[in-house]
This record gives C-alpha cells, sequence and structure tokens, in this order.
C-alpha cells in the first residue's frame, strides 16, 4: 500500500510544480502555514495568530491577510475555530489509523465510515479543509512511515482543488487495501485509470481567456472521442502504443493548461479583492487625516453629543433635525463597511511606556518604562477589519 500511495503522490507533485510556475504571486504553501497555526491554537485571536505566522515562518510581516482568509473560511471567530479544529484533527487522526497496520481489523469498518463522513462531503463551506486534514494525517504518520515527507511538501504544494483530489485518492487507496468500497466513484480524480473531462473543470476567467478554454475543450474530446480498445482480434501494434503515448501527452498538456488557468482564476480574484481593501483603507485614511480635519473623529463626537443632549432632555429644534438624521446614517454607513473605533472617548485608563506606542500620546516625559500614567481617550482611532487607520489621542490626568 505504501508503495501505491508513493506513486500516487508523486503525480500530485508533478501537477503541483507544474501548476506553481504559472501561478505568479499565489502561494498554497500560505493556506497550509494557515491551517498549521489555526490547528495549533484555534482559541487565539487573529493578532495572536499573526505573531504565530510570523514566528512559524520566520518573518517579520505574514504575506497575507490573516483575517481575510479566516472569514473566507468562516474561521471569523474562535468558538468556529474550536469546533471545526476538533472535528478536522479527529478526521486526520482516524484516517491515519485507517492506514497503519497497527489497527484490530474489526475496527477498519468503523474508522472508514467516520473517515468518509468527513472527506467525502460534496460541497466543503471551508476550502482549506482538505489541506487541514492532509497537515494532520501527516503529522499523526510514524517517520517510518515512506511516503510521510513527499506526502507534506505535495500537500503544501497544492492548491484547493488538488488538495481535495489527493485526499480523496489517499482514501480511496487504503479502501481497496482493506477491502472495501471506495469513494472513486465520486469521479474526483484521474489518478488510477479513470477518465476526467477536463473541460468541464475549467473556470471562466474572462473573455481574454475564451480561446485557451475552447482550445482546451476541443482538445479533451478529441482525445476521448479517439480514446478506445483496439478493434476486436486484433493485437496491440506498435502504432497503437505510441497512440496512446501522444494521448496521454496530450493529457497532460491539457491538465497543465487548466491549472494554469485555475491559477490565474485565483489570482485575478485575489488582486481584486486586495485592491478593494486597499482603496477603502487609504480612503478612510485620508478621511481621517488632519488636512481633512479628522472627519471620521469630528462625527463620531457629533454623534455623542446628540446623545447626550438627548439624554439631557434637550429638544432638538425641527429645522435641524436633519443634522443628527445625516450624522446617525453616516456613522452607520462607516459601521457596515467594517470601520469601528479603537476606544471609547471619555474613557480613563492607565498606560506604561510600552503601551503609549498604541496611542497618540499628550502629557509630560516618561521618567520609568514602568511607569504608570492616567490618561483620558480624546478620540477614539479607528481600525478597518483589523487594520489600524489611525491611533486614538490621549491627554495625561494630571489631577
Amino acid at each position: 500500500m505504501e508503495l501505491q500511495i508513493n506513486q500516487l503522490i508523486e503525480k500530485y507533485q508533478h501537477k503541483a510544480k507544474s501548476h506553481s510556475e504559472g501561478r505568479g504571486k499565489y502561494n498554497p504553501g500560505h493556506d497550509y502555514e494557515l491551517v498549521q497555526a489555526v490547528l495549533a491554537a484555534p482559541e487565539h485571536r487573529p493578532k495572536q495568530l499573526v505573531a504565530q505566522l510570523e514566528k512559524q515562518m520566520g518573518v517579520s510581516k505574514v504575506p497575507f491577510h490573516v483575517a481575510r482568509q479566516l472569514g473566507r473560511n468562516q474561521l471569523d471567530r474562535p468558538d468556529k475555530r474550536l469546533e471545526w479544529a476538533e472535528l478536522v484533527t479527529q478526521a486526520g487522526q482516524d484516517l491515519c489509523q485507517f492506514a497503519l497496520e497497527s489497527t484490530e481489523p474489526a475496527d477498519y469498518k468503523a474508522l472508514y465510515e467516520k473517515v468518509k463522513q468527513v472527506v467525502f462531503v460534496e460541497k466543503k463551506t471551508r476550502q482549506i479543509e482538505p489541506k487541514a486534514i492532509l497537515f494532520v494525517f501527516c503529522t499523526e504518520l510514524p517517520d517510518t512511515v515512506s511516503y510521510k515527507s513527499s506526502l507534506q511538501e505535495t500537500a503544501r504544494l497544492t492548491n484547493f482543488d488538488e488538495s481535495k483530489k489527493l485526499l480523496h485518492d489517499i482514501v480511496d487507496v487504503i479502501a481497496t487495501e482493506r477491502g472495501f468500497s471506495s469513494g472513486s466513484a465520486l469521479g474526483v480524480s484521474d489518478v488510477g485509470g479513470s477518465p476526467v473531462n477536463i473541460s468541464s473543470e475549467v473556470s471562466d476567467v474572462g473573455a481574454d481567456n475564451a480561446g485557451t478554454q475552447g482550445l482546451i475543450h476541443s482538445l479533451t474530446c478529441d482525445i476521448e472521442r479517439t480514446d478506445g480498445e483496439p478493434a476486436q482480434g486484433t493485437a496491440a501494434t506498435a502504432a497503437d502504443v505510441r497512440i496512446a503515448d501522444e494521448k496521454d501527452d496530450l493529457r497532460a498538456a491539457a491538465e497543465v493548461a487548466r491549472l494554469q488557468l485555475e491559477a490565474l482564476q485565483e489570482e485575478l480574484e485575489q488582486v481584486r479583492e486586495e485592491a478593494k481593501q486597499e482603496a477603502a483603507l487609504t480612503f478612510f485614511q485620508e478621511m481621517n487625516s488632519a488636512k481633512h480635519s479628522n472627519l471620521l473623529d469630528q462625527f463620531l463626537k457629533a454623534e455623542l453629543l446628540v446623545k447626550q443632549l438627548r439624554q439631557q432632555g434637550t429638544d432638538i429644534p425641527q429645522e435641524i433635525e436633519l443634522i443628527p438624521s445625516l450624522i446617525r446614517m453616516f456613522t452607520r454607513f462607516v459601521k457596515m463597511q467594517g470601520i469601528r473605533p479603537k476606544a471609547v472617548v471619555g474613557e480613563r485608563k492607565q498606560i506604561t511606556l510600552n503601551e503609549s506606542d498604541e496611542y497618540e500620546y499628550i502629557g509630560s516625559e516618561w521618567e520609568d518604562p514602568d511607569e504608570h500614567k492616567t490618561v483620558e481617550v480624546q478620540s477614539a482611532g479607528w481600525l478597518y477589519a483589523d487594520t489600524l487607520i489611525s491611533k486614538p489621542k490621549v491627554q495625561e490626568v494630571t489631577s
């Protein structure tokens, strides 16, 4: 069985390397790193995960947006991450036991049923789930297993779609070895000889790719139309063998083209998303700059003032009622864009010299790094997702 899995991994390694050559900045290894960090500490907040990833990857800045990736995979809350980590870890451990010879034969059926319930789910809400199960599976395997290191590297390199296929095929190989009906009927891979209609898997990445997609579709259909056994009663000739080899080469070329198109689509989507996020961040940073009189701060102060007046029973003249309404609409719009205040205006707190870096501090000089100063928040500061737009402004309270 180890030999079969080794051969399986070799085929996916070739696909992953071909794919990586045409993918540009997109790097599936980032998803693998994120999986590793989340499974190690699912209760951590995004900032803590960023710090963990920086240490884990040996970089000063994580080269991808952690909070955004968590959101895309519906892992934006610690409770979701905890529940998911438990599910994925159990699936990976079950798969490992299913693969090893040390398990009692009577338990293989039960393990197989548990693995199937998680692995062979047609539509997953979390694209990184197959990568996560592969990661746990690799981690749980003993070092003596021959394919452990090559599987780790392949799981790191493969994209979401190929990770899913690789996981399915590994389960298929093990299930066949154990004498169970495997999940190959799902048609998720061409490994092992089962045909795949490549053209049906090519994603539409825009009009510029229409010609390439048409070529792949035509090529694939031609291969499938001519793909048959020698005529009945006719022995396979050297020409038959040569034609079969040429068909295999054409299939491989079409698969590489499909993978490159898929990579291009992923990269385009990522660039579009990052461009939108960057444009929004720049817009709100400019809005709250001194050049524009810190408009976000001013609107927040105006909203607080209106609330205070209402609480004090002050009647706002009907002639200017539109102004408080506009203020409320603006602050509601800002919140809908993911902008939120970092601190509460008027709040008093004690801070140290190190903590003062998080604020625009106004006050006396610090005499000792461990000294505590009481400050009052003058302006809230703003966050866009986990990105800082502006720091809160605090002033030392001397009395």
